[in-house]
């Protein structure tokens, strides 16, 4: 089953929230959710790990690690990567390795904010590591986060 059309769609709701709403709102959250399931159901593992990682971002900044829409998307990027070949011990692994990593990265927001740059580049780089260690360098998880460092 073709899921391309609910991604698109998926999408440009996706773009309308960002610019109404701002960045981490939770209904964002839910829609990147969504956008990775309709990849996960087309067997586009890759890209559903990078909107359950976005959904993450959202849930664990504004809900916190122990909420359960933050433990689901958890659930959901672990079945994604064990989707990709990752055995179960490297799925855990990954699982708190991006949660750290996103970590990371709102800390490197607040250095924005703070106008230190090169402190927040400095996290950024960090976070890319991180989940390079187990994803490799080229994942496309880590261009969207490359993207902040550059």
């Amino acid at each position: 089953m073709d899921f391309s059309g609910a991604i698109e769609e998926f999408q440009k709701s996706l773009g309308l929230e960002v610019s109404a709403l701002g960045k981490f709102h939770l209904t964002q959250g839910g829609l990147f959710n969504a956008i990775g399931d309709a990849f996960l159901r087309n067997t586009n593992f890759d890209f559903a790990i990078v909107n359950y990682r976005n959904a993450l971002a959202v849930y664990q900044s504004t809900l916190g690690i122990e909420h359960s829409y933050t433990s689901s998307v958890l659930q959901s990027i672990g079945i994604a990567a064990s989707s990709t070949g990752l055995d179960k011990d490297r799925v855990i692994q990954y699982k708190n390795i991006v949660s750290e990593s996103i970590k990371i990265e709102h800390a490197a927001e607040k250095h924005i904010e703070d106008g230190a740059v090169g402190e927040a580049i400095s996290s950024y780089r960090e976070a890319i590591c991180n989940e390079a260690s187990l994803l490799g360098q080229y994942h496309l998880c880590l261009l969207y986060t490359s993207d902040a460092a550059d």
